[in-house]
């Protein structure tokens, strides 16, 4: 009698149509995952910006705020025609103000910073004699911030600039001296770089073409300096709003068929940081869905600072209501507002 050894030769395997299952999967996995770096890297980098920016900002600041012979904004408070529109009464309207030129040497009588958009320098007239004021030994009381003075680490420092900023002024009221808001950008990434050249040295010129850190088009778009593109230093911008008392957590463009649709496009990104004329920073954080005309900020606005879109009929309503936004074509890195100590 034979035994017979039956043998099970059938093995359990994957068919191709699971195989296929499994890579469509993957795949899918793998581009979720794909569509997250980026997000993250941005938010890691806008995290790094945010903190080193207000290193800049704060650099800006004590340079401001202090008397050397490159800058001293104690000259504007004494000019009594800063701010005022009009004839020397008083009249001021404590709204942000900056100016622009083509070309250096330009004179400016009120004060204040007058941008080159050529170069990126910032002119400043001091007041002369008779208005509160020493008289400086500069020429015609002109002072020069050059744009290599603004950039952030200084050029040939062991570390590549990075970031650059800039200011506006205005009236501070109730000390009757100079507000300064700072602005603090990232200097453009594809700034070509030629070989055996450095980026400070494409920065400052020295050696190869000048190039602009932050440029604009002449039509006022954000741009890339190039060698042979004719660009634009991109200067901060000012719009007109209002406030409806009723919704203090946003304001209204003033003039909604003015032709200025570039510069709120500007204005009109999550994250830009906006400066007021009370002299407060605020962030957009949405957008009416039924009127283009409208911005959420955060922090919202204060009940005596909503005019309701009426003009200020007191130089007291003047100082307080919200007129006026400052800000830049790309959102900056950091923003920030003080006062320049005893400016008059």
């Amino acid at each position: 009698m034979s035994l017979r050894i039956r043998t099970n030769s059938s093995r359990c395997g994957f068919s191709l149509i699971e195989v296929l299952i499994a890579i469509l999967v993957l795949a899918l996995g793998l581009l979720g995952l794909g569509a997250i770096f980026p997000v993250v890297i941005a938010q890691q980098r806008n995290a790094v910006d945010a903190t080193q920016g207000e290193v800049v900002a704060s650099t800006a600041q004590a340079l401001l705020s202090g008397q050397s012979e490159i800058i001293d904004l104690k000259y504007i408070a004494g000019n009594v025609t800063f701010n005022d529109p009009g004839a020397v009464d008083g009249d001021y309207s404590y709204l942000w103000d900056s100016s622009f030129s083509f070309g250096p040497g330009a004179v400016n009588t009120s004060g204040t910073p007058n941008y080159d958009v050529t170069t990126g320098d910032i002119e400043l007239q001091d007041v002369p004699a008779g208005n509160g004021n020493t008289v400086t030994t500069d020429q015609l009381w002109q002072r020069t911030i050059p744009l290599s003075a603004r950039l952030y680490p200084q050029p040939y420092s062991g570390v590549e600039p990075q970031f650059v900023w800039d200011f506006v002024v205005r009236r501070e009221p109730t000390q009757n001296a100079i507000q300064v808001g700072v602005f603090v950008r990232r200097i453009e990434s594809r700034i070509p770089v030629p070989r055996n050249f450095s980026l400070s040295d494409v920065l400052t010129g020295n050696g190869t073409q000048k190039l602009i850190p932050v440029a604009s088009s002449f039509t006022g778009l954000p741009t890339v300096a190039r060698p042979g593109l004719p660009v634009a230093y991109s200067i901060p911008q000012f719009l007109e709003i209002h406030v409806n008392d009723e919704q203090l957590d946003r304001f209204e463009f003033t003039n909604p068929n003015a032709m200025n649709d570039t510069s709120r496009e500007f204005v009109r990104k999550i994250g830009q940081k906006l400066i007021d004329n009370t002299g407060v920073v605020r962030s957009v954080i949405g957008l009416d869905k039924d009127d283009v005309n409208i911005v959420l900020v955060d922090p919202p606005f204060r009940l005596e600072n909503a005019g309701n879109g009426n003009t200020p009929g007191t130089d007291a309503q003047r100082a307080s209501w919200v007129q006026q936004i400052a800000f830049t074509p790309l959102p900056p890195a950091a923003a920030r507002v003080f006062t320049v100590e005893g400016g008059s």
